[in-house]
């Protein structure tokens, strides 16, 4: 199998480095999964480093792409600002799966033109929101109880790290019924986004990397710490418990979910979920 990976950045290619136990970005998966690599970068540093540590061959830009380069795979993991035109440029190659970061573009405008072009697309399209493919994750939020208490913090911005959980929210209890700013801000609202069964507060945390989902009801507790690299789970009826160095190979899950699509297979619609997330996201915003 062929793939492109647009993006030798950090989640393009360098969170694992030092990590040779864990699979954290899309360069590391696609070279444990067997794939020939074309990486695309305008840094000649990250093309030297992809080539030294995983012999990729590299262009710097789209336009040295092979015309005869057929991908079953293409990843963008670019710059937010550089999404859109990444993205159509990869549908327009008709690979068999199209792979995007999240956020999925800057702007709403711009989401408005991705979900047209994508209307009448051929290839899958997949989107990298890595809790949503993690399925001790998705089977312990299944658990709780209808009218459990849902507190999520984020940080940077609701944007790039919030969307996260809430996308997570959406592919376990449905769609987002209704929302209620509690304190505006451009990138870091209090807002409380309510479900048909439940109701999660997102708070944004004054730090640039922790994120934390806090679920509590009358018989379960859930603490999704660090992102979700430890979880904390009490039961009435169980000893509580920790489990510890989750997600270090969240990468593996989504590169064997696109490999799935490439075969024919028939998978959840991410980018459907992404979409959703991130539109109230800009609702919520006033964008």
């Amino acid at each position: 199998m062929k793939a492109i990976l647009i993006g030798l950045g950090n989640i393009g290619l360098n969170y694992d480095l030092q990590e040779p136990s864990c699979i954290q970005t899309h360069a590391k998966a696609l070279v444990v999964f067997g794939f020939d690599v074309l990486g695309v970068d305008s840094n000649a540093g990250q093309c030297d480093l992809a080539q030294r540590q995983y012999g990729f061959q590299c262009v710097d830009s789209l336009e040295q792409v092979p015309a005869d380069y057929r991908a079953d795979l293409i990843i963008v993991a670019s710059a937010t600002e550089s999404h859109l035109s990444h993205a159509l440029w990869a549908i327009e190659q008709n690979p068999s799966v199209v792979l995007l970061e999240k956020p999925l573009v800057s702007k709403v405008k711009e989401l408005i033109s991705l979900v047209q072009v994508l209307q009448n697309a051929q290839p899958q399209v997949m989107v990298n929101l890595i809790r949503n493919y993690d399925s001790l994750t998705l089977s312990l939020l299944k658990q709780l109880p209808n009218g459990a208490t849902i507190n999520v913090e984020y940080s940077q911005s609701l944007l790039h790290n919030g969307i996260h959980f809430l996308a997570l929210l959406i592919k376990v209890f449905g769609p987002v019924e209704n929302y209620e700013v509690l304190a505006s801000h451009p990138a870091k609202p209090l807002v409380q986004f309510r479900f048909q069964n439940c109701s999660a507060l997102f708070r944004p945390e004054p730090s640039d990397t922790d994120n934390r989902l806090f679920a509590h009801s009358d018989t379960m507790i859930l603490h999704f710490l660090n992102g979700g690299r430890e979880i904390h789970i009490e039961r009435a009826d169980l000893p509580a418990m920790t489990l510890s160095g989750r997600l270090s190979t969240y990468q593996e899950s989504v590169m064997a979910s696109a490999i799935k699509l490439i075969k024919g297979e028939q998978m959840d619609d991410s980018f459907a979920i992404a979409r959703e997330a991130q539109w109230l996201i800009h609702s919520v915003l006033g964008d």
